[in-house]
């Protein structure tokens, strides 16, 4: 039934026309596409201007994450004709040193209004990470808003359903409208690295609990998402649409904090006991694959950290936890044998921890097989 309703979708995806998606006057992009660390990337701005003057570039911003592209209009009396320009900016040119590093960088094109406010016109996640970075082994399944998150705009009462297949991603967020009904929205497409970015479709007039099946009467076209996954179970939703039809309306920005729901495993501390296996992944590891039957050791263990041992040998496991998300995934864990770290993992989800064997770059997992 999923394969058959993802295929609906995307179907339903395609037959979109461009009558159905409200014009974007102003798009942004970057060369090169996919820049790495260290490497400088220019932002591009391409759209249509409502006048023939031309606007004044106001000095480039770059703080932390967060890239503004600032202009003004002139203040010259000009003929209303639709005018297409190109823009383009470097922000190395006023970033400090190291820029960019690996993350993700929000750039946001602005329009300074004649207060000295701003006026969203234009927006982009940009990820930057090497080529050889290793993909982030997204933990699918029902998520919600992680209360601890840098975005605290949403809460109790919505969903985000991820379903991953190889780089394929389907996204669901189940929302309400402006008068309470509760909607669903679908997206679909490709990870890239570890970010994802789609349009975002409303469905309407589908199969009612108590009724006879009819699939879905229609899509609309409701904005566009991009996802920055900081982790297996963690991510950043960026949210947008245009706030109106004019070409200076600018759009409506959204960003939440979600994480994977926990609605079983306890606090991080239980979440961990139970069977596990290790697995070395790396060609020509010295490290054999062990099966594991961790329990906390409560005496070598804090509201920060936490041990682990396994019953039948002397490994064990000593994992950071996230004081302000306790039922959330450990922070970053080492593995050791006879007292000796072999393995650390620092990409980890509730079900899975990934990482590197200590002395090498070669990779190694935690995989959890039950209670």
């Amino acid at each position: 039934m999923r394969t058959v309703f993802a295929i609906c979708f995307t179907l339903a995806s395609a037959a979109l026309s461009a009558q159905d998606i409200p014009t974007l006057y102003h798009r942004v992009s970057t060369v090169p596409e996919a820049p790495q660390p260290g490497q400088s990337f220019l932002v591009r701005i391409q759209g249509t201007w409502p006048n023939a003057c031309a606007f004044e570039l106001l000095p480039l911003s770059v703080n932390g994450q967060d890239i503004q592209v600032t202009v003004r209009q002139t203040d010259a009396i000009c003929a209303d004709v639709l005018r297409e320009y190109t823009l383009t900016v470097d922000p190395s040119t006023v970033a400090g040193s190291g820029f960019p590093a690996a993350g993700s960088y929000r750039v946001r094109f602005n329009l300074r209004l004649p207060d000295g406010g701003l006026r969203l016109l234009g927006f982009r996640s940009v990820p930057v990470q090497p080529n050889n970075a290793r993909a982030i082994e997204l933990e699918t399944g029902f998520w919600n808003t992680d209360a601890a998150g840098p975005f605290q705009t949403s809460g109790m009462g919505v969903g985000f359903n991820m379903e991953r297949q190889g780089n394929a991603l389907f996204f669901i967020t189940n929302m309400y409208e402006d008068g309470g009904r509760a909607t669903w929205y679908l997206s679909a497409g490709n990870l890239v690295g570890n970010h994802f970015r789609s349009d975002l479709l409303q469905t309407f007039g589908g199969q009612p609990l108590f009724g006879s099946y009819r699939g879905p009467q229609g899509y609309r076209w409701a904005g566009q998402i991009e996802v920055e996954f900081e982790g297996p179970a963690e991510a950043t939703l960026w949210y947008f649409k245009p706030a109106g039809e004019g070409i200076l309306d600018g759009l409506s920005l959204q960003p939440i904090s979600v994480r994977r729901f926990n609605f079983a495993l306890g606090n991080t501390a239980q979440a961990l006991t139970g069977r596990w296996v290790f697995t070395p992944s790396g060609s020509g590891s010295d490290l054999a694959p062990q099966f594991l039957n961790l329990v906390v050791d409560g005496a070598q263990s804090s509201a920060s950290s936490v041990l682990l041992r396994d019953s039948g040998s002397n490994a064990t496991l000593r994992c950071a936890l996230d004081t302000q998300r306790v039922d959330g995934p450990p922070k970053s864990c080492e593995y050791s044998r006879n007292g000796v770290v072999v393995a650390r993992f620092s990409n980890n989800s509730l079900t899975q921890l990934d990482g590197n064997e200590a002395n090498s770059a070669r990779g190694t997992s935690l995989v959890r097989l039950g209670n």
